[in-house]
């Protein structure tokens, strides 16, 4: 069994690395607003090392060969792309709506779901309700873009 060749558990791995990562950042957030953040980024931490544990004692790693797996990975490259991007321009202040919008429809696009258009209300649609979940409902404050305040 090689389990560097197992895919199913990089991806526990990576989705281990990015929850305790995403914890880390969480309890630098004010008391009021970090309850939340932190039981979401424990559990990704948490089904990570599971999803990482369970292909690694499964041996699933047989059946997958080094060709199919870079296959995949150029598969997700360019949604990874899109959430760093997305990332940036939240570092960079072009707040979240903005940010959010064109990384959600980007992911449309390339996951191909639907003519440009119809991609393009769904983006909006995903976004406004996002930010309405954690603007009024969670009232956790979200990066606005300067020119819009």
């Amino acid at each position: 069994m090689n389990i560097a060749r197992n895919k199913n558990v990089w991806f526990g791995l990576v989705t281990l690395a990015f929850g305790l990562w995403a914890l880390w950042q969480s309890v630098g957030f004010d008391a009021a607003s970090r309850d939340y953040p932190i039981a979401v980024s424990a559990l990704i931490a948490i089904c990570g090392a599971l999803i990482a544990f369970n292909a690694a004692m499964a041996g699933l790693a047989s059946a997958d060969d080094v060709d199919t797996l870079m296959r995949d990975l150029a598969g997700v490259g360019p949604v990874i792309a899109l959430v760093i991007g997305w990332g940036i321009l939240l570092e960079y202040g072009a707040g979240y709506l903005a940010s959010s919008l064109l990384m959600v429809f980007g992911t449309i696009l390339l996951l191909r779901r639907g003519a440009p258009l119809r991609a393009l209300l769904f983006a909006v649609l995903i976004t406004a309700a996002v930010f309405g979940l954690f603007e009024i409902v969670f009232d956790v404050p979200l990066p606005r873009n300067p020119l819009f305040e």
